[in-house]
């Protein structure tokens, strides 16, 4: 049976990251799985990609048939169409605000931790395989992303998981503050593209509450010379997503 290892729509490098490197490990032991990816990667994928020559995820697939790994996601939204929740066998997510009734045929391991890549890491790490170089790179910028270099959300699973996997690829040290400048050019049309694609709705104490995110350098100066650009954006955020906040 096809596998596929797949995240939300437009994923950022967590999630992306995760798909590459769990169909990895899938296909090391003996399963015929694939990592596909709806959308446009946020722009620290595509700099990773393209800085360190890694390989790609596939695009979306008519394979509705297939059994599907859903990483960094745990809402039935979440999953790109035309896959069906009913082909979903294993989640794979760090938030605790998650959505598993829809998937009744999951096993599903969800943590409070800085990333989903920390998890995938540690599945390597428990069955003695060691990831490719390029596996390993992905999983790094994952973890190193999700926790803003260990400076947000993270726990010392997933700094033990960074080391490893640092050792591995071989990135260079300065790796974060690399990707962080990377993501850091919003000129043009990709303030708003970013707000769009790194874009999510939750319902919280009965309202809904929809949540853009910007993670960059600079942010100070980003607001005083652009704050019209930001307060529209988030105008139409509020307008499409029907949101109370």
């Amino acid at each position: 049976m096809n596998m596929i290892t797949t995240t939300y729509k437009d994923p950022d490098l967590d999630g992306y990251g995760c798909a590459m490197a769990y169909a990895e490990l899938l296909r090391a032991t003996g399963k015929d799985a694939q990592a596909h990816i709806w959308g446009t990667p946020h722009i620290e994928v595509q700099w990773l990609i393209s800085e360190f020559d890694l390989p790609l995820a596939n695009g979306p697939t008519e394979d509705t048939d297939a059994d599907v790994i859903l990483l960094d996601a745990s809402y039935s939204k979440d999953l790109p169409e035309p896959l069906r929740v009913e082909r979903v066998t294993e989640i794979i997510d760090h938030r605790v605000a998650s959505h598993l009734d829809a998937f009744t045929n999951s096993t599903n391991q969800i943590e409070l931790i800085g990333a989903a890549a920390t998890l995938v890491a540690e599945r390597f790490k428990k069955q003695k395989i060691e990831p490719s170089k390029e596996s390993a790179l992905y999983l790094l910028g994952g973890i190193l992303s999700n926790t803003q270099n260990f400076s947000g959300i993270s726990t010392d699973r997933d700094k033990k998981m960074a080391d490893w996997l640092w050792s591995i690829s071989k990135a260079p040290q300065d790796l974060a503050m690399q990707m962080f400048k990377a993501k850091s050019d919003l000129s043009g049309e990709r303030l708003r593209d970013t707000l769009f694609g790194d874009l999510k709705t939750m319902s919280i104490h009965g309202n809904t509450v929809a949540i853009g995110q910007l993670e960059i350098i600079g942010i100070s100066k980003l607001i005083s010379e652009r704050k019209d650009e930001l307060t529209s954006a988030l105008t139409e955020i509020q307008v499409q997503e029907k949101s109370d906040y």
